[in-house]
């Protein structure tokens, strides 16, 4: 029940209830303490007083009763009543029975064996005897040589009476009473005042300045957990980017691998071409030549046909003449009979032999007038052609330079993509420490996440401590 009852207090209030019970209890035993040593101090004062005023009293009377004169004694007891809280006067003989009083012995009793007792060793010392509303003072009479005159039988330095006197403390004790009451009540409207103070100091020092380190708490706090949350997803968004990253240059550098592979084959296809282009160009020079020379041998057939076919009309002139001379042959052999059998066979071979020259003489004079005009052709198609020849030179010697320009720039590019080869690789190894940084920071992104909520229960606590679980709610329902 008390610790619910605490928990729903703010430490300002919970410290203003201790300070004020702990002040309450010091304030009792303070007042307590304070009121026991003034009602001390005013009951030795009244005390004394009370002793005085019986000893003035007592040495008022002390003559009359020395000499015997009772009369003046009994006015002087009756005056002595007149005093404001005097209740009675009264004077004991040896036995402890009242012989005179203020108050006409109606209501007082003797004296008890004991305190006759205790006044008899007391010598000459006063006894008094105190209660909550009476104070009174007995002293002892001695026999003196005077009140031997009256009473033969006393001896001189025996008590002779006691006197006594009742002095009334109903005054004193009110007066301590109203001062019990003040002082009570001061300590109250005192505890009262300071518990004010206290409660507007501690709000003004401690309870402000810690509501305003809460408030700035709970904001960094909350701006803490925001980071956190938002460097959490930065840093995993981030991890999962760099496993995509180191993912993709791996590709991208077995993609760059392959092209580097790729385009030193391409350089050295490049140069094999340029060696190929001028090997080409050579040939396209030596077949240059090899037309002008064919467009001179052309001529030089055009003018062998020209040859040829004169020499083909003796050919035919001779073959005419060899079928005649065959015909005579195979006439000479039939007139021969048997014997020239074998001569008529071969004359006949001759003749048609013979007559297949000359049918050839005539196909292949044919074959040559057809071939002298498609030697001017040749010739006219060999000099275009090298014309052509002369052209597809001039343009093999652009395309060898542009081929040699195209290996040099296959060597500048291969150079370049294993440069870049390398920075992917080094690009990996970024990432990849990236990756192993990003996971680190996703790892202190979670213990940061831990941390703030740690510090939100902290946090929370500490207002629960400083305002109260109460106000606590209040604000969490709000």
């Amino acid at each position: 029940m008390n610790q619910k009852f605490f928990s729903h207090l703010s430490v300002t209030h919970r410290v203003l209830f201790v300070v004020l019970f702990v002040l309450f209890i010091s304030l009792i035993i303070t007042v307590l303490l304070l009121n026991g040593f003034v009602e001390r101090q005013m009951r030795l004062t009244y005390t004394d007083s009370v002793q005085t005023l019986f000893n003035a009293f007592e040495d008022g009377v002390k003559g009359s009763l020395e000499r015997g004169q009772m009369k003046n004694f009994q006015k002087l007891l009756h005056h002595q009543k007149e005093i404001k809280g005097v209740l009675g006067v009264n004077l004991y003989d040896k036995q402890g029975d009242i012989n005179l009083s203020s108050n006409n012995i109606a209501n007082e009793t003797r004296l008890s064996s004991e305190l006759l007792d205790q006044i008899d060793r007391s010598k000459t010392e006063q006894l008094i005897f105190q209660t909550d509303s009476r104070l009174t003072v007995y002293a002892p009479q001695w026999v003196v040589p005077d009140c031997i005159r009256c009473h033969p039988t006393w001896k001189n330095g025996d008590i002779g009476g006691v006197l006594s006197l009742t002095y009334n403390l109903d005054s004193l004790n009110n007066v301590i009473d109203r001062l019990k009451y003040f002082t009570a009540g001061g300590s109250l409207i005192l505890l009262f005042i300071v518990s004010i103070i206290i409660f507007l100091v501690m709000r003004k020092m401690v309870s402000n300045p810690i509501n305003s380190i809460i408030n700035n708490l709970s904001t960094s706090a909350k701006s803490v957990g925001e980071a956190s949350h938002m460097t959490a997803s930065s840093s995993e968004s981030l991890s999962k980017n760099a496993s995509l990253q180191a993912s993709s240059l791996e590709q991208t550098s077995a993609s760059l691998k392959k092209l580097a592979e790729m385009t030193h084959m391409n350089t050295e296809n490049a140069a094999l071409a340029d060696n190929i282009m001028s090997e080409t160009s050579q040939v396209m020079i030596d077949s240059n030549q090899t037309m002008d020379g064919l467009n001179n041998a052309m001529k030089k057939i055009e003018e062998a046909n020209k040859e040829t076919a004169s020499t083909l009309k003796l050919i035919d002139e001779i073959a005419f003449q060899t079928n005649l001379l065959a015909l005579n042959a195979a006439v000479e052999a039939a007139r021969a009979g048997e014997a020239g059998a074998g001569f008529a066979v071969v004359a006949d071979e001759v003749r048609n032999l013979a007559l297949r020259s000359s049918k050839a003489a005539n196909t292949i004079n044919v074959l040559i007038k057809g071939s002298n005009s498609r030697v001017s052709k040749g010739v006219e198609f060999a000099q275009k052609a090298g014309e052509s020849f002369g052209t597809s030179e001039k343009k093999t010697g652009e395309a060898v330079a542009l081929i040699n320009q195209i290996a040099c720039a296959s060597k500048d590019q291969s150079a370049d993509i294993s440069q870049l080869s390398i920075a992917v690789t080094e690009l990996g190894k970024v990432t990849q420490n990236n990756l192993g940084d990003s996971n680190k920071a996703s790892s202190v992104s979670s213990e940061m996440e831990l941390q703030f909520k740690k510090l939100s229960q902290d946090v929370d606590s500490l207002i629960k401590l400083i305002r109260g679980e109460s106000v606590f709610r209040e604000a969490n329902l709000k």
